[in-house]
């Protein structure tokens, strides 16, 4: 993967750089980020990273593909906001953070979980067209160039509840038996639970700049959907106009402003917004009854302003030999095989 030497404008080094991090396939793109993810843990101030046969290590590199699915979301957010951040490692960490809430703790971070900041803190759901209207402003009467990351969780409240409540009842087990003991029949029940739930959690990202704005998703839930490298060759992440912005501004805040129960209205919102049709993919199975009865959302914004070609570049890797196909940005460094634990590969990729 060269260095993309034609366009220096931000916005277009971002979505070039997007689609160049998978020239060598999905496998080759999922061992460079969990060997990006390992370098920012690591601390690692070099921003090359050499990925081989030692590095990931051969025995995980299955596994790390199959942790890192790319018609994931939170994976497809994690990466855009990942290369658009500055090349300092607290902004590259909020930038995981923002979809990774365990990183924090695995690392020791700090940070609150998605039920503290959602249930707890009293903070309001963020306002992603006020967040659009300064990125655009900065876009058309500043400096050339200038562009404005935005990365965007939509919350499913109610999940994100359930989830807590079940997080609880295990730590009162644990305390009540030293240990927590679950028969086959509780395991049984908790996986059809799991599978039978519905939710319209999502997550994506906006880069707006003067030429326009696009969007980077990805969908996989329930495996019907697209991948993030997908979605770059068809009108998911093409360049839209501010005419579009505007559709799509009143499409997301149809979604993120109602309550209650999910509606054909709600449906048709997120479908645009999000190329997935819910009714579509679930409606079998609820019998005309509503698909969510508790329709709760919360949207959550990541920002980043001004974003340059060199954070962009922050990164450079080889790919073993393959140096000419491999290697994106500057070289400043190397982070070698010798210098992975093991441990901290599984610590980086079970968050």
């Amino acid at each position: 993967m060269p260095p993309v030497q034609t366009h220096r404008i931000p916005f277009t080094h971002l979505h070039q750089t997007i689609i160049q991090f998978f020239k060598l396939g999905p496998h080759t793109a999922s061992l460079h980020y969990a060997a990006l993810i390992l370098g920012i843990l690591q601390g690692i101030p070099t921003r090359k990273i050499t990925v081989n046969e030692k590095n990931p290590p051969q025995d995980m590199q299955a596994t790390i593909c199959t942790d890192y699915p790319w018609d994931s979301a939170m994976l497809a957010t994690s990466l855009v906001l990942l290369l658009a951040a500055p090349a300092v490692r607290g902004d590259m960490l909020n930038s995981l953070k923002f979809r990774h809430e365990g990183l924090a703790s695995s690392i020791g971070h700090g940070g609150r979980s998605t039920y503290e900041l959602v249930c707890t803190s009293g903070q309001p759901s963020a306002d992603l067209g006020r967040y659009f209207a300064v990125a655009k402003k900065a876009a058309v009467d500043g400096k050339v160039g200038s562009m404005t990351v935005l990365g965007v969780g939509l919350v499913d409240v109610q999940r994100v509840m359930d989830e807590e409540e079940e997080r609880r009842q295990k730590e009162k087990k644990k305390m009540k038996n030293s240990r927590l003991r679950r028969d086959k029949e509780g395991e049984e029940k908790d996986k059809e639970k799991k599978k039978n739930a519905i939710t319209f959690e999502h997550s994506f990202v906006l880069a707006i700049a003067r030429e326009g704005f696009r969007v980077y998703q990805a969908y996989g839930e329930n495996g019907r959907g697209y991948c993030l490298f997908e979605s770059l060759l068809g009108e998911c992440s093409e360049l839209r106009s501010w005419d579009e912005g505007k559709k799509f501004l009143k499409a997301f805040a149809k979604i993120a402003g109602s309550k209650g129960t999910w509606t054909a209205e709600i449906n048709k919102a997120y479908k645009e917004c999000f190329y997935v049709d819910i009714n579509g993919i679930y409606g079998e199975r609820v019998l005309g009854r509503p698909l969510i009865t508790e329709y709760v959302p919360y949207v959550r914004v990541h920002e980043i302003r001004d974003v340059t070609v060199d954070d962009i570049e922050k990164f450079a890797w080889d790919i073993g030999g393959l140096k000419e196909e491999g290697h994106v940005g500057a070289d400043e460094g190397d982070l070698h095989a010798d210098a992975v634990s093991d441990d901290l590969f599984v610590d980086a990729y079970k968050w």
